[in-house]
């Protein structure tokens, strides 16, 4: 397993911003980011998604990337 550099997370973001993707406001704490991460990776995660994967293997990604981005 590789940790996602920031500038790999920032590419796969594109021009989404981190905190729309987590759906937080600007300037969220800690905590709320973390709680956000953890919320939306459970819920996108490929394996709990049967039928889906390519889509939630594709926001599983972006959730990452902004975890990566702003924690």
């Amino acid at each position: 397993y590789k940790r996602m550099s920031k500038e790999e997370a920032q590419e796969i973001l594109d021009e989404d911003s981190p905190y729309t993707i987590l759906g937080l406001k600007y300037g969220a704490s800690r905590e709320e980011i973390k709680a956000a991460y953890r919320r939306l990776a459970v819920k996108w995660h490929p394996d709990h998604n049967i039928g889906n994967e390519e889509y939630c293997k594709v926001m599983f990604q972006k959730i990452n990337a902004a975890y990566t981005i702003l924690k």
